[in-house]
Formats: structure tokens, sequence, C-alpha cells
């Protein structure tokens, strides 16, 4: 006998993992890269975890009652997901059915699509033998969610998610036993449909967990929530503490400016909350996804959102952080061409790079080439900082004299202990390593990140 509680935690540990933590492919020896029907399999896996449990008999016994277990009624997969259904939506209310729609839609931008770009890639749906009388229903239900259509009925809300539902089931049907081939999965507009319905299955396990701390008494178990999600480049542990706290060293107040980023948006915002006050965040893939603030994302500083401004490849969100003094944060999201942007912004006070490559999943962009650094140089203010982990030097500058931003890089050949340098003078100014700031990344096979201050001569 499995206590409901015991699995409730479990499986809302498998949720958090599967929303919270980039998933992604690589071939030998090339950089991983972020694969959308990865994440789409994985959330399948936890929705098929819990639509495989009659939580009905489960509340009521307080132990976990599965469907196809000894003594249980048995029911095809299509009747399971509509009991599922029902469990979600019971006793909804029409705050309930908002919760779903915003989840949905918030899902559906951190996959790094606007909402109205999710409904027209539905249109692309090629129906088959298995989707082809469920489609319609399905881009109606979905149609109603992302217009967020008035408050509905508990019936017409279990219709409306059971028509969704079924459908990605039929979807799971065709990735896993049926016509979707790999060069369907490579596909860039199948893999933004994928997206979509991985969105609706992520709000879909939030909805359920939600009628679970109503039907049974469960809480949410904080404990077990892991670090939130940054993306493509990330550590093990979020840090807590910001540079000047870390160093004692106050960075000039201007732009951090992080080139193809991809997500990693938590730790430059923690380190410099307290000194910077103007961030920008550039990916040509997609809007970079800032880490949530609204309890789930275990931000220290605690800000609160005033405005969110939207364009077509660019959000501006202004956070307020309640110390004394207040400070307010304008942060930049940009899905753009990192050179454009750079060349749009004065007086960088942070150069913020890690995480990139040449190859596939990487930008293929020399930031730490003769070109692109210089111009960087001449940017930084007197003490600014280089924020690195050696990325993307041109491969025929190797022994330029900037080169200890890399030397630690195996690929680029490692020095000895004795042998490293931790201060180089180069275009009249003076570049010294933090010591007190070494090794910011520390997951295994990582490079490591080091702040160099710039000090002009």
């Amino acid at each position: 006998m499995i206590d409901v509680h015991m699995k409730l935690n479990e499986v809302y540990g498998l949720h958090l993992l599967s929303r919270d933590i980039e998933h992604g492919i690589r071939k030998g020896y090339l950089p991983w890269r972020v694969f959308a029907p990865t994440r789409f399999i994985y959330a399948f896996f936890v929705f098929n975890t819990l639509y495989s449990i009659d939580w009905r008999a489960s509340f009521q016994s307080a132990t976990v009652a599965e469907w196809d277990s000894v003594g249980t009624q048995r029911l095809t997969e299509r009747e399971k997901i509509q009991a599922f259904v029902q469990t979600c939506v019971k006793g909804t209310s029409p705050e309930d059915f908002d919760f779903f729609c915003r989840a949905v839609r918030r899902y559906i931008q951190d996959a790094g699509l606007h909402v109205c770009q999710a409904e027209h890639e539905l249109e692309g749906i090629t129906p088959d033998v298995g989707t082809s009388r469920f489609v319609d229903a399905f881009r109606e239900a979905f149609r109603k969610v992302v217009r967020g259509q008035d408050p509905i009925s508990e019936e017409e809300f279990s219709c409306l998610l059971n028509d969704l539902l079924v459908f990605i089931y039929k979807v799971r049907n065709n990735v896993f036993h049926g016509s979707k081939t790999v060069d369907h999965m490579v596909d860039p507009p199948q893999q933004r449909r994928l997206s979509v319905y991985t969105s609706i299955l992520y709000a879909t396990e939030d909805l359920f967990f939600r009628a679970a701390c109503k039907s049974c008494a469960w809480r949410l178990p904080t404990e077990t929530i892991v670090p939130p999600r940054v993306g493509r480049r990330s550590i093990q542990m979020p840090l807590s503490r910001s540079f000047l706290s870390l160093t004692g060293y106050s960075v000039p107040d201007g732009i951090l400016f992080y080139p193809c980023c991809g997500n990693d948006t938590y730790e430059p915002i923690v380190l410099f909350h307290d000194v910077i006050s103007e961030f920008h965040f550039v990916d040509i893939a997609s809007i970079p996804r800032l880490p949530s603030i609204d309890g789930r994302g275990s931000l220290p500083l605690r800000p609160r959102l005033v405005t969110i401004d939207r364009y077509d490849s660019l959000e501006v969100h202004t956070w307020v952080i309640d110390t004394s003094p207040k400070r307010t944060l304008r942060i930049f999201c940009h899905q753009e061409d990192g050179e454009k942007v750079f060349r749009q912004l004065q007086n960088l006070s942070v150069f913020f790079y890690r995480g990139d490559s040449p190859g596939e999943g990487g930008s293929g962009v020399w930031w730490l080439g003769p070109d692109l650094f210089n111009a960087v140089v001449e940017k930084l203010v007197d003490g600014g900082l280089i924020v690195t982990d050696g990325s993307n030097p041109d491969p025929r500058r190797l022994n330029a004299p900037w080169a200890p931003l890399w030397q630690h890089r195996d690929c680029y050949g490692s020095v000895s202990r004795d042998d490293v340098i931790t201060s180089f003078a180069y275009a009249g100014r003076w570049f010294m390593r933090m010591p007190e700031f070494d090794r910011l990344s520390r997951r295994p096979r990582q490079h490591g990140t080091f702040a160099w201050r710039v000090i002009r001569g």
C-alpha cells in the first residue's frame, strides 16, 4: 500500500523535473542542443503516470489505487483520461478555469512562442487515421483557452480538457508507435506544435495538483522544488548572494549585456541586481525567459513585477525590489542578433558571456575574437567586469594577448596551476581575475566561469 501523499510528492517531483530542466540531444562530441520532442516525451510520461491512477478511490482510501492493479476496474486509455479529467475539474470555480488558461499561455510563451503564433501553428496539423476525428475539436478547445473565454461550467470545462488531451494522446501514439519519423521530429513547425502540446500537458498537471490540494489536504512539497529553470546554460544549485556580497567590490552602475544567453538569466540577475539597473539578455533563437517571481522561482531578492511591455522580438520587464532605498530593474529580453543589439548599447558595466560554442547548438559568433572583443572593451566602463567561461575565441587567435580568458579550457590547451595567469595588460587596460569569484560553475564537465575586473591604465 502506497500512501497517496507520498505518491503525490513523487509525481510532483517528476513534474518539476520535466517542466523546469532543459532536455537536449547531442551526437558524439558535438554540443548539447534543446530538442522539443524530448520535452514532450517527458511531459507525457508524467501525464501517463497521473492518468494511470484512480484518484477518486485513492483520495477516499488515502492509498494509491492504479487502474490496472488487481481488483480495480479495467478501462481503456481514453476512459482513464476521461476519469483523470473528472478529477481535475471536480468542484472547479471560474478561477480554476482562468488558472488553467493563464498556465497554458504562460508555458507557450516560455517555449518562445507568441500565443497567436501557436494558434497559427495548429492550422498546420496534417490529420491522419489516428487524429482526423479529434483535430477540429482540439483546435476549437485550444482557441477557447488562449482567447480567454468567459468562465464556463464544470461540464463544459471537462469536455474542453478532454478534447485537448485525447488529441494529444493520439499524437503521442504517432510519436511512439506511428507515423512520426525522424524527419518529422526535426521539422521546425512540428517541433513548435509539440511545444504547444507540451504546454497543455504542463498546465493540466498544474491543474491536477491544484485539485489534489483541495481533495485530500495535500500541500505542495516546496522542499522538493528543483532550482528554477535557467535554460541550457545553468549550474546545479542556484546562487543566493550578489557579486558585491561575495567579493566586496561594487560594479559601476550601467548595463549588463549577455549575448547568446539561451535562458541563462537567473544568475546574472542575482549577482548584479544590487548594482546594475539595466539588463540586456539576447538570443537569436527565442526571447530569453526570466526566472519566476511568483514564489516558485526561489529568487532571493523578492522583486515585484511592475510591467511587461511586449513587442515582436522584445520583452521589457520592469521589476521593483523593496530594499531601502527601493531599486528598479529594467530587463530587456531580445530575440535578435547579438551584434545588432550590442551596437545600440553604450557604457557596459558587465559583459556576461558563457556556454556558447561554434558548433551545433551554439551561436558560432566569436565574441572573444579580436573584432568583437575589442569593441566590448571599448564600451566597458572603468572598473567594469567581463564574466566569462572563455567560450568562442577566434580559433586563429588562440594565443591572443587576452588568451588568459580561456586558458583553463582543455579544448584550447589547458595550462598547469603554476602557469595560470591571473592578471594581464591589454589595450591600455589592466585585467585582474577576481579570486573571490573563481569558478562560478562547478558542474562536472563545465569549464568554470570567472570574473575579470577591467581598469583603465
